[in-house]
């Protein structure tokens, strides 16, 4: 009789043993599974939108600037006004992009460098408007001049203050992928411990 009690106890021990095992894995399990959910949802609800919105407004920098480029050597009015209108419908875009961006980011680094990027439009343009006076008056000797000399070093620094966002959004999404496919394989590693204990 105290024999199979002895032996009813151990395995009771060892049954409490093994659900606490169990209960303290699926915790675990639990509180990892909301961290890749958090890190899921940080890198394609906002990191990746983040550095597509920065791509999306250099494209649309690069192309005001070819506009502007043609701006230069085309004569009649109606040219001139198809260009400048796509000019505005880019401009626009940018516009939408650099309200999303100071919306979403919330990092101390990523505000400075949207700091640097709404500095670098403003000064672009400033100095771009004016090339355009210069265009539009017929002055285009002297508007050649100043667009392949100040306007256009002020436009490389406005695509390098783009660039330097689109570089830190970048490594933030993949220090958070890098992180979420190591907590992926630690949840994938948990599992099979579980199910050899429940096994």
């Amino acid at each position: 009789m105290f024999a199979h009690t002895k032996i009813r106890t151990l395995l009771s021990w060892g049954f409490g043993f093994i659900i606490l095992l169990i209960a303290i894995m699926a915790a675990i399990t639990f509180q990892r599974s909301n961290s890749v959910g958090n890190l899921v949802a940080e890198v394609t609800g906002a990191s990746y939108p983040k550095v597509t919105a920065a791509y999306e407004l250099r494209l649309n920098v690069v192309r005001n600037w070819s506009n502007t480029l043609l701006l230069l050597i085309t004569n009649d009015a109606g040219g001139s006004k198809r260009i400048a209108d796509e000019m505005a419908g880019n401009s626009k875009v940018i516009t939408d992009k650099f309200e999303f961006l100071n919306k979403t980011i919330v990092t101390d680094t990523g505000k400075q460098l949207l700091a640097t990027m709404l500095q670098a439009r403003k000064d672009y343009t400033e100095h771009r408007k004016q090339y355009l006076e210069m265009v539009k008056s017929g002055n285009k000797v002297e508007a050649d001049q100043f667009l392949t000399g100040t306007l256009q070093a002020k436009l490389e620094f406005y695509v390098q203050a783009i660039n330097g966002l689109i570089k830190y959004q970048t490594v933030q999404m993949e220090s958070n992928s890098v992180e979420t496919v190591s907590l992926a394989n630690g949840l994938k590693t948990i599992n099979i411990v579980l199910s050899i204990l429940v096994g």
